[in-house]
């Protein structure tokens, strides 16, 4: 510890090592590509519909059972933001999510200073801290949702708050019960805000008992269930008076509620998922995973070889599976680290069984719950590594290159070309709108349009209230229903006298490799299948050229295929 204390006096000031990070937080904000996210306009909506009416449904909506607190917030933050939206001519129905956006910004802000403050704590090196919270920052999850609007950054956020109360050392032990109180309320608040980080909170409970540093097994014993039963009770309140607002009354509706919260996403194939998604968390993987997948199905339309898959891909998930297995090496050489380690893998393995099993293994959030362990681990071993070592090299290779990438994948040009095409197809589908319109797309892969809703959401052209439906989603359960799907939005679109306009890469006889596309990946829907689907339809009109829209024509012969 007099080492440690050493150390710390004779490194960057704390406030100095604050500051620059802040500095350096929003100089990243304001250089980067922007990636808002489409659920958060989905969120914005259901606070906007509540906001203006509260029935029974809208209050429903909001009181989600995976995002329990995201969207009550953006009801309350309502009123702060109006005239923020009002000077700035943004549609009352996005307001909210400006106030999301903000929590989003604001949260990974704090969720970063906390990474070098448990790094400060940890290797007593306010220099480390900086190195490890610009490694958390540039991260792949941490860089694509810190304003993304979704409530990803809180919960992690109050996870680490947790991690940084536990390994604070103990200096009067009867102020114990209120460092209980606040970790185990930050617990259940992450929990709040999205309910899988509900797997972790046992692993980090775990650590308030194994971290040894200066603690009697009596005081951790204490601290630890001190830390569960405030968690526990705080998670019951929250989520009963959820049950009340929502006027459950059965068991039935409790069950719906938790189902419906995935929204009917449920991937297969998830443990060739995993490779990729286990890296995709910390380094990007942007169309390359494509290729992956193109090479596992034998895409006969964007056909890859093994060499291909090697030189532009696979390097990704070894390096990070070798860093990984040299951060776990490390941390055996000490009983701290040890400790640390055991905690981590109560995080992780629950985590990773439960993505493969409940969850979905690919995407990019899926992994953010063992962050804060994850990072406090770097922290730890941040002055503990030596050059010598082969695992330093390792380390260091690793994350060298994940900040050359992300910071690639995310720097302005990156997606410029989308988005112009985006905005093109947009205008030429903006000229003929009708309000309670439905235009089908090919899938959430389709190049631009919902890549531009994320990126750009207070665009005018996406201002103009479209709704899209994607044609099939490709590797879930859900791509089997895409024909009862389609047939539902088009009779009710055309009950309330909307329009259908489908995009003309549904009526492809192949998809272009540009398309996202991989065949196989929807094991149930070919392209054969979908495209002669589509095409059995009439239409009524043109627009766009050649990568534009047909309407759905309303007469008998589709009525009669519907």
């Amino acid at each position: 510890m007099q080492q440690e204390s050493a150390a710390a006096s004779q490194s960057l000031p704390t406030a100095v090592a604050y500051l620059l990070l802040c500095i350096l937080y929003f100089a990243l904000l304001a250089w980067a590509k922007p990636n808002y996210g489409a659920d958060p306009l989905s969120y914005a909506g259901d606070a906007y519909r509540f906001a203006q009416q509260h029935s029974l449904a809208n209050t429903r909506a909001i009181w989600e059972f995976g995002h329990l607190l995201w969207r009550p917030l953006g009801v309350l933050l309502l009123p702060f933001f109006e005239p923020l939206g009002y000077r700035f001519h943004v549609s009352p129905q996005l307001v909210p999510l400006m106030a999301l956006i903000t929590l989003s910004v604001l949260f990974t802000l704090a969720a970063t200073l906390i990474v070098c403050h448990i790094t400060r704590l940890l290797s007593g090196s306010n220099s480390a801290g900086i190195i490890v919270s610009v490694l958390f920052l540039t991260s792949n999850a941490v860089l694509n949702y810190a304003r993304s609007g979704y409530p990803y950054a809180p919960g992690l956020a109050m996870q680490l708050l947790a991690v940084s109360i536990i390994v604070t050392p103990f200096r009067r032990t009867s102020k114990l019960w209120l460092r209980a109180l606040v970790a185990g309320g930050a617990l259940a608040a992450s929990v709040c805000f999205w309910a899988p980080y509900l797997v972790t909170v046992p692993g980090i409970i775990d650590l308030s008992f194994l971290w040894e540093e200066g603690r009697a097994r009596a005081q951790r014993l204490r601290f630890s269930t001190q830390i569960s039963i405030v968690a526990f009770i705080a998670v019951v309140l929250i989520f009963g008076a959820a049950v009340a607002l929502n006027q459950f009354r059965s068991f039935s509706d409790l069950s719906t509620w938790v189902r419906e919260s995935s929204h009917g996403w449920s991937q297969s194939h998830r443990l060739i998922r995993l490779a990729t998604g286990l890296p995709r968390s910390l380094i990007a993987m942007g169309d390359q995973s494509l290729m992956l997948k193109r090479l596992y199905f034998h895409d006969p339309y964007a056909p890859v070889t093994l060499g291909q898959a090697l030189a532009s891909l696979i390097w990704k998930p070894l390096l990070y599976t070798l860093a990984i297995a040299a951060l776990v090496w490390t941390l055996t050489k000490s009983q701290p680290g040890r400790n640390l380690l055991l905690g981590a893998f109560c995080c992780w393995i629950p985590l990773i069984f439960f993505s493969v099993a409940v969850f979905e293994p690919g995407s990019l959030s899926r992994f953010l719950p063992g962050f804060a362990l994850l990072f406090a681990s770097l922290g730890f071993l941040a002055t503990r590594i030596h050059w010598r070592n082969p695992t330093t090299w390792a380390l260091a290779l690793f994350f060298s290159m994940m900040i050359v990438v992300n910071l690639a994948w995310v720097s302005p040009s990156a997606g410029a070309a989308q988005s112009q095409n985006a905005e093109g197809r947009l205008q030429a589908l903006s000229r003929v709108w009708k309000p309670n319109s439905t235009a089908v797309l090919l899938s959430f892969n389709d190049d631009g349009i919902f890549y531009f809703e994320a990126v750009a959401p207070f665009h005018p052209l996406n201002q103009f209230h479209f709704h899209f439906l994607d044609a099939v989603e490709p590797g879930t359960l859900r791509a089997a229903r895409f024909r009862e799907e389609f047939a539902s939005a088009v009779r009710e679109t055309w009950r309330r006298g909307g329009d259908v306009w489908i995009s003309r890469r549904l009526v492809a006889a192949k998809p272009s490799p540009d398309w996202g596309w991989v065949e196989g990946d929807a094991a149930t829907v070919p392209w054969r299948t979908l495209s002669g689907f589509y095409r059995q339809f009439q239409t009524n009109a043109s627009i766009g050229g050649a990568d534009g829209f047909l309407r759905i024509a309303k007469n008998q012969s589709n009525w009669q295929l519907l």
